[in-house]
């Protein structure tokens, strides 16, 4: 059953739109979204292959490689596992959330260009700050600015949130040195907080991330299993029924956790790379470390500001004029398009960058008109070196 309490206020689509939604149905008093999730490990990186050694950025960014062409190649076959083996009756992925390093940014866009959504970096789903970054703390991986000038580059189709630093960054660097244990319960409580608003708002969602990231949540979900093995671009598939509202009151249904006994039942489907045993004996254990991350308030402090209650209720796109996105990024020459702003509406960063943005839009728009006329709007779009540590499996 169920683990839910009374909202104070409707959160999400309204009655309406609830009851006439293709992805919800009426169970007695219930209205029941289906839901599917998708967690995926980034594709091969380049640091894992012999080429690491001739790639000119390597020794400035030393733990933000690319993807390799299989990398990129086995990207895309996830796009298209995701769009045709999406459980039954779920509704379609419409967002990706993708750790914001390279390689996991290239994934995602290979896989948002297969399924033509929109893709969200996020900090919290990001690498374990372990010992390994050491000695590229104040660098762990790209600016917004300079992801977003590769990404401008490689990816002139892929929608993405971009604001006056370059492409949109939600989500805090982990504190340093961040333990395997540490950082597998940041993934948990993050990738809950995903999944519970994407329900409150009727959507599927991907994270693309890491493999500690993959193998955290999975175990949350089955609890006796254990994946010993997660290669590059492996994934997992899951589906649940959650109940959002009540059609007598029109009250919405707010989960507690997405985890447990008290929580819908998941179906998961494994990618069939991924080595998995399964141990009974691991269940106990699993539990105990749900109930200490249901009361941990130290990580609702620090990562309840950069959730996304409110920032995935919309995927339409705005479109934004070339002179926009040029003044932004004035080496690029493409057009692009961001998120709407009711995406991020609830993440008082990306309201002070929205703030300026829009400031920024104005003027350029203006100044477009005034000199060219009504302009013409086009649609466009842009959007582990191995730990050998026993901070997490062996290859990230």
């Amino acid at each position: 059953m169920n683990c839910l309490r009374w909202s104070k206020k409707t959160q999400g689509p309204d009655y309406d739109t609830i009851v006439n939604h293709a992805g919800v149905t009426s169970v007695n008093d219930v209205l029941t979204f289906r839901q599917a999730v998708a967690v995926v490990r980034h594709g091969e990186r380049l640091d894992s292959t012999p080429a690491w050694s001739s790639y000119p950025e390597r020794t400035l960014w030393p733990m933000d490689p690319p993807l390799t062409e299989q990398g990129h190649f086995g990207s895309r076959e996830v796009g298209h596992h995701l769009e045709h083996d999406l459980p039954e009756g779920s509704d379609p992925f419409e967002v990706i959330i993708s750790s914001p390093y390279l390689r996991c940014a290239e994934s995602a866009c290979q896989i948002a260009r297969v399924l033509k959504i929109p893709v969200v970096f996020d900090r919290d789903v990001g690498e374990i700050f372990g010992d390994a970054f050491r000695d590229a703390q104040s660098n762990p991986h790209r600016s917004s600015k300079e992801l977003a000038e590769i990404l401008v580059r490689d990816f002139p189709d892929v929608k993405y949130a971009v604001d006056a630093d370059g492409v949109q960054m939600v989500g805090s660097q982990p504190r340093f040195p961040e333990t395997l244990r540490q950082a597998r319960r940041r993934f948990q409580f993050k990738a809950q907080t995903i999944i519970g608003a994407a329900a409150t708002q009727l959507k599927s969602v991907v994270i693309v991330t890491h493999a500690d990231a993959l193998s955290a949540v999975a175990c949350l979900m089955k609890m006796s299993w254990d994946l010993v093995d997660i290669p590059f671009s492996a994934c997992f598939i899951a589906a649940r029924s959650v109940e959002v509202m009540r059609k007598s009151s029109h009250r919405s249904l707010k989960e507690k956790t997405v985890y447990g006994e008290r929580a819908p039942s998941w179906g998961v489907t494994l990618d069939a790379h991924v080595q998995c045993e399964v141990d009974n004996r691991l269940v106990q254990k699993r539990r105990r470390d749900l109930r200490t991350l249901l009361v941990d308030t130290e990580l609702a402090k620090r990562l309840y500001r950069h959730d996304f209650e409110n920032d995935i209720s919309d995927a339409h796109v705005r479109h934004v004029l070339n002179g926009t996105i040029e003044a932004l990024f004035p080496n690029q020459h493409h057009v692009h398009s961001v998120i709407s702003e009711s995406q991020f509406e609830d993440c008082s960063v990306a309201r002070k960058h929205w703030k300026h943005l829009r400031t920024n839009l104005w003027k350029v728009s203006e100044s477009t008109s005034s000199s060219a006329g009504d302009p013409k709007t086009h649609q466009g779009t842009v959007a582990d070196s191995h730990l050998e540590s026993s901070d997490g499996l062996r290859s990230l």
